[in-house]
């Protein structure tokens, strides 16, 4: 079996009941652009939260895999699939069961969600300490079209700085997606988020260069 060398996993919602549309064919491409081989990362779909929280547990356990992209419709405060919706609480709580460092990373490919709010949720939750490092998703209603090329610069700039630590390898990522492509990420409201240093705490969008 092929070594899962992006350290990635890509889990999927149904987008439609009568489509078979998926975001896994661009994967395969970046996988095999970077690692030689369609196989480098790990797919599944889910169909409601209980399933999501079975595949991300089980993602946590692989030491292999580091990073989650997460595909399904989305809402301000939930994202969406065949079965139902899953409530940004739901998808804490399934992130709350990993070991801390199991997961670095999570993007959202999903309308709406990735506001500051949830970002806050999700990196700073009142119950305990996160196990993950850094959130990215988009503010806005998006097109397909312009998210999957968004979503494919992102993870191509992304697998060709892997070399670099993990806290500069996200910070480089965000400056060169900023540099290459500033007017989308500000079109699709495109946001990186990740923990405030100090007892103040918070969080601060790697993308805003102000």
């Amino acid at each position: 079996m092929p070594k899962l060398n992006s350290g990635m996993a890509v889990i999927e919602g149904k987008w439609n009941s009568k489509t078979n549309i998926s975001v896994k064919a661009l994967f395969d491409i970046l996988s095999d652009i970077n690692f030689n081989t369609p196989h480098a990362y790990v797919y599944e779909m889910f169909c409601d939260s209980g399933s999501l929280s079975n595949i991300v547990s089980r993602m946590g356990k692989d030491s292999n895999i580091r990073y989650l992209y997460v595909g399904a419709h989305g809402t301000d405060n939930a994202i969406h699939c065949s079965g139902g919706r899953v409530t940004r609480t739901q998808l804490k709580n399934s992130l709350s069961n990993l070991s801390d460092g199991a997961i670095q990373g999570l993007f959202l490919g999903s309308c709406l969600f990735g506001h500051a709010e949830n970002g806050n949720f999700l990196l700073n939750p009142p119950d305990g300490k996160p196990p993950i490092k850094w959130v990215a998703g988009y503010q806005e209603s998006v097109d397909w079209i312009d998210s999957s090329a968004l979503d494919l610069l992102f993870w191509n700039t992304f697998f060709e700085l892997r070399k670099m630590p993990p806290v500069e390898r996200i910070k480089e990522t965000a400056k060169r997606i900023r540099e290459k492509a500033g007017g989308l990420v500000d079109e699709l409201g495109f946001s990186i988020y990740a923990r405030r240093k100090g007892p103040r705490g918070g969080i601060r969008n790697l993308l805003d260069n102000r």
